[in-house]
């Protein structure tokens, strides 16, 4: 469920009665594409691209499908259908899949609203450890809830109250000072 929240740092010039929606999203895999390229696929005029062909300023729009296909394949990216066609008949059902040495199944739980909280503390509190306030560079801190994570509901998952930030595990600690 969305929350009201500071803007992302760098969003000073909003105003303060904007009116928006949360998404919080963790990437699956970041692709590139050079823009002449990207530019060539997309159709003029419509979602990212304006008439004029140039990039429209925003977040979010739709995109044809096989756009998004074409996109993907110019990344170097493979779809599932040209997978399928490789293997043809030989895949493995996931529960009999044995794998080989260079192969391995991962299967990931990701805490979506790290990200999210991170930023909204940075922006809020600064760079410092919350118990010792000593100031630590950016990526030495990680977002921590106050209470055990797996005791919070959704919402207190991603209510900025309930998290101060901490030197992340293998990194400086105040030892008392």
């Amino acid at each position: 469920m969305p929350q009201p929240a500071y803007p992302p740092r760098g969003y000073n010039d909003v105003p303060a009665d904007t009116k928006g929606t949360l998404v919080l999203t963790e990437p699956v895999h970041e692709i590139r594409v050079p823009r002449d390229q990207a530019l060539g696929v997309l159709d003029g005029g419509q979602g990212p691209v304006t008439a004029e062909g140039t990039l429209r300023n925003g977040y979010f729009f739709p995109l044809d499908p096989e756009c998004a296909l074409e996109l993907l394949l110019r990344a170097g990216l493979e779809t599932a259908s040209e997978a399928t066609d490789e293997v043809g008949d030989r895949t493995e059902p996931f529960e009999e899949y044995v794998g080989g040495a260079s192969d391995r199944l991962a299967i990931v739980a990701v805490r979506a609203e790290q990200r999210f909280l991170r930023d909204q503390q940075l922006r809020r509190w600064g760079s410092s450890c919350s118990p010792c306030g000593r100031s630590l560079p950016e990526e030495l801190l990680v977002a921590a809830h106050i209470k055990p994570r797996w005791a919070c509901s959704e919402n207190e998952r991603t209510d900025t109250r309930n998290v101060s930030m901490l030197a992340g595990p293998g990194r400086p600690r105040s030892e008392g000072r």
